[in-house]
């Protein structure tokens, strides 16, 4: 193993523990800030207090208000505390899938360094995908405009009257714009497992050949259709969600909604249970193109054999295909902690605003 091999094995896993030690002390640290808050509130109110029984002043409003302010900074802390001992915990338990999620982070890196391409295909197809979106938006003001034009009395405006045909073509040209978005992002999904693929199983002294390039043809030649087929059932649960949306607003247009509360709550639950299904699909696309990046076998194939190592393997799949999400999440509390601590000393330090 090269110089940089081992550089980018130890960096990997460096950078894992000390972004999940930083989380822990973070929370930990922000729960002490709470504690000393609710021990300095009390100090004051019985300061207050003893100030008030001298100058016979009724302060009874305010030692109230300082009271839940203190019992909620103190309950703050607690639960911060917990949760920090809860983290800890969990990760004792889960060590050793935590080294294998690492593991599959060290290989993630030299991928990164020995195919730097790959970090082309996404700007690459954000920009196909764009120039798409302009030409469907120009398609469709020309679809838009193809029926009728009518007077609306008192408005100096029309309204197009449309044929049957045309509303057709007005319905299918946005299902392919739901059709089509999928598709790009199920096409940049299989390349770059593609390409990972290509890259791991390749003689590792002559390392892999355009390994990007060869996924793009991979994609065109032999498995579009199953991209396709994966990106159309998105679609059409897209379509039903639009559907509903539509319906529940017309709903609330006649009024519906107000005679009958009920009615809200099944639109309500019927649009969650939609959203969960979608994210779920979406779930097993994207196992389904990676099987076929790695075994060439089609749509439904594929999705069966990742279903099946999903289920077989929950907890470890969980952690190891789960760890990006922990750094985006650790990022977002690192950005959520660092503003709360310095909004919190800006509080508390400028006379400005403490009074």
């Amino acid at each position: 193993m090269c110089i940089r091999d081992r550089f980018m094995r130890y960096c990997a896993g460096v950078v894992v523990w000390v972004s999940i030690l930083f989380l822990l002390l973070a929370i930990g640290f922000l729960g002490y800030l709470c504690y000393q808050k609710a021990k300095a509130a009390q100090t004051n109110s019985t300061e207050v207090n003893t100030a008030s029984d001298t100058v016979q002043t009724s302060t009874e409003d305010n030692n109230t208000d300082d009271e839940r302010t203190r019992k909620a900074l103190e309950i703050t802390a607690y639960i911060l505390w917990g949760l920090d001992v809860f983290c800890i915990l969990a990760l004792c338990c889960l060590y050793h899938r935590i080294q294998l999620a690492i593991a599959v982070m060290k290989s993630a890196a030299l991928f990164i360094i020995d195919v730097p391409t790959s970090l082309a295909v996404p700007p690459i197809l954000s920009f196909f995908l764009f120039m798409y979106y302009a030409w469907w938006i120009a398609t469709h003001v020309f679809i838009f405009t193809l029926g009728t034009n009518e007077k609306l009395d008192g408005w100096p405006i029309g309204k197009i009257k449309w044929t049957e045909e045309i509303r057709y073509m007005n319905y299918f040209h946005c299902f392919g714009f739901l059709w089509n978005n999928a598709l790009f992002m199920a096409l940049s999904q299989f390349v770059l497992a593609s390409s990972c693929a290509i890259w791991y199983f390749s003689d590792k002294e002559q390392g892999a050949h355009k390994p990007v390039s060869k996924s793009f043809w991979r994609a065109f030649r032999y498995h579009f259709g199953s991209l396709a087929f994966g990106s159309f059932i998105i679609a059409i649960i897209q379509t039903v969600r639009i559907i509903l949306e539509y319906m529940h607003q017309k709903a609330k247009e006649s009024g519906a909604i107000k005679q009958n509360k009920l009615l809200e709550y099944l639109f309500r639950c019927l649009k969650c249970c939609l959203a969960c299904f979608e994210r779920f699909i979406r779930f097993i696309n994207k196992t389904a193109y990676i099987q076929i990046a790695i075994t060439g076998k089609n749509f439904c194939r594929a999705a069966k054999d990742g279903f099946q190592i999903v289920w077989n393997n929950p907890l470890r799949f969980s952690i190891v295909s789960g760890l990006g999400e922990v750094f985006n999440f650790i990022g977002k509390c690192s950005i959520t902690f660092i503003s709360t601590l310095i909004g919190f000393a800006v509080v508390t330090n400028f006379e400005y605003y403490r009074s």
